[in-house]
Formats: structure tokens, sequence, C-alpha cells
């Protein structure tokens, strides 16, 4: 899953959503040097990873985008579920998409001293184009493939991600239909899990 599903799947709570936005910057185990809180986020954000990285019903998204994205299937399937959540949003959540967006950026930015350079930097451009809201929008999503396709390291044709998206997008939206509700279900239980 991308930004927006593992700050949903924070629940609401600060410093979890801070460690599951770090998530994506931290490396390691040694999670000593942060608060106890945002450790349990960070260990949120992978465990999130991981269950979505192994689950059966994202292996069958994976391999509608692999003939044409090959390794960089999963990074497809991460954008488009967190498209088809933004979409979805009223599905999800009584409060509005933009007003999460909002809520999120000023979350992070209140703890713009221990994001690290990427964090930031990345942060910056987040808010500064409202990706989490654009993810809504297909545009902002394909945005988001042809943005990631100039900054990998090895050629990953992400830039044909959209028209992959385009021609399936029953099948996807069926898949993350079934997913999403029991990925929400795991993430409460680890969540519970790390922070008693």
């Amino acid at each position: 899953m991308n930004f927006l599903a593992h700050q949903y799947l924070s629940f609401g709570i600060e410093k979890i959503r801070v460690g599951n936005y770090l998530g994506d910057f931290v490396k390691g185990r040694n999670l000593e040097d942060h608060d106890e809180t945002i450790a349990a986020g960070i260990q949120l954000h992978r465990f999130i990873d991981w269950y979505t990285d192994n689950h059966s019903v994202v292996e069958k998204s994976k391999e509608v985008f692999r003939p044409v994205l090959g390794k960089y299937s999963g990074v497809a399937s991460d954008l488009s579920f967190d498209h088809l959540l933004a979409k979805n949003w009223s599905d999800y959540s009584n409060v509005s998409l933009l007003d999460f967006s909002k809520e999120t950026y000023e979350i992070l930015n209140r703890y713009e001293s221990i994001l690290g350079e990427r964090g930031k930097m990345t942060l910056f451009y987040m808010s500064k184009n409202n990706w989490l809201l654009n993810y809504s929008k297909f545009q902002g999503i394909e945005r988001s493939f042809i943005g990631l396709s100039g900054r990998t390291k090895y050629r990953s044709n992400l830039e044909k991600g959209p028209a992959v998206v385009k021609e399936n997008y029953e099948l996807i939206e069926s898949h993350f239909k079934q997913f999403f509700p029991e990925l929400m279900e795991a993430s409460k239980e680890k969540l519970e899990e790390l922070t008693q």
C-alpha cells in the first residue's frame, strides 16, 4: 500500500501516523532512537507492507501488471490500490478526503524535525501537490506512475502502468474491495499488539 493507506491504517493516532509515514525512510531493526509510539508506527508500516506483499488477492492484482511491469508489478498494485481507496473513500471514512489530507500534512509537518532529508522532501512535494487528495482522480495516479518511472534505479516501464489500470479497472477494483477490509482487520490487530 502507498501513503494514503498507511495514514488511514494508523486509525487516527497521531504518533502512529508519523511512524507509519517514517516507515518508508527508516531502515534497520534498531528503533530505540524513536519515541515508543512512533516506533510502533514504523513497525505497523512494515507489517502492512509484509501483509500486502504476501496476500493471495494482491498476487492476483500483481499478475495483471506483471507482463508489462515485471518486478515493478507490486509498486503498480500499491499505487492502484491507493487510488481506489481515495476513489471509494466515503465507504471507509466519515471524514472527507480533503480534510483527512490537510490533517495529515499538518501532523507530519509538526514532526518535520525527525523526518530526515528524504522524508522532508517527500512531504514537501506531497503537500505542495496534494498527492493524497489527487489520488482520487485517475490523472493524479497517472502522475504518480510517471513520476516514479523517472526515479527507479532500473528501467521500470511504470509510465505504462496507467494504461494497464484502465484496461483492467473493474478487475483491479474487485481485488482491492476484497483485500482492503482484510488488511484493515489485520492492521487493527497488529496495532493492538504493538501498543499493549
